[in-house]
């Protein structure tokens, strides 16, 4: 996988499949776009892309944890910085140049509720709109559910909040299952428990005894 920061310094000439978010968990909802993309990019002879948005925002993994998470199952990472310009940019001008010329899109997976450009005017109708003009093919997702519930990045931390982290592992990071969490995790859990003190203290401490190979601990900490 090539690790890229910032859309100026991708320079892929061949066709991608494509897949856009915030990526901030990579949970079920997340894989379902991921798994979509790498299926693409097998049968189809395109790059699997994934073009992350960096929002200035608690994630519940760091950038680091996120390439480390995708290596070797998509063909790129793109980290792009949301800045003004970035959030300024009218939706069409994103497909245009960002998605067409820049990315050389042939298909792109996006969920239901994805929305882009100025004001957020572009969706994935928008999209479907241009696809014939520019020549790729939308995949709108559907949102994974636990239950009745969306399964969600604010689902997770309320997961983590009520203490219930057997739960939020099940719902993160099932594309690899012989993970393990470094004990030095289990400090930024505290760090993020005092940080909501008043919430969680029902949580015990026994949650925090050190990992055994292949348990894995979720934790959200800063991107």
């Amino acid at each position: 996988m090539q690790y890229i920061k910032g859309l100026d310094a991708f320079d892929g000439r061949n066709h991608t499949a494509v897949t856009l978010g915030k990526f901030d968990g990579l949970h079920r909802g997340h894989q379902k776009l991921l798994n979509r993309i790498m299926k693409y990019a097998q049968k189809e002879d395109c790059d699997s892309v994934v073009c992350a948005f960096d929002m200035d925002r608690d994630c519940l993994m760091t950038n680091e944890e996120r390439r480390a998470f995708l290596e070797d199952k998509v063909d790129y990472l793109i980290e792009i910085p949301f800045t003004r310009e970035m959030m300024e940019m009218e939706a069409e001008k994103f497909i245009d140049e960002i998605l067409h010329k820049k990315l050389h899109a042939s298909y792109i997976v996006v969920g239901t509720d994805f929305n882009f450009g100025h004001e957020k005017r572009g969706n994935h109708q928008m999209l479907e709109k241009y696809a014939a003009k520019y020549g790729y093919t939308v995949d709108v997702v559907e949102k994974a559910y636990y239950k009745d519930r969306e399964i969600s990045s604010t689902y997770i931390r309320e997961l983590l909040l009520d203490g219930n982290i057997p739960l939020a592992n099940k719902l993160l990071h099932v594309l690899d299952q012989h993970l393990t969490w470094l004990p030095k995790m289990q400090h930024a859990l505290l760090e993020y428990l005092t940080d909501h003190l008043h919430q969680v203290l029902h949580i015990s401490l026994h949650r925090l005894k050190p990992v055994q190979p292949y348990h894995r601990i979720v934790v959200p900490s800063k991107c």
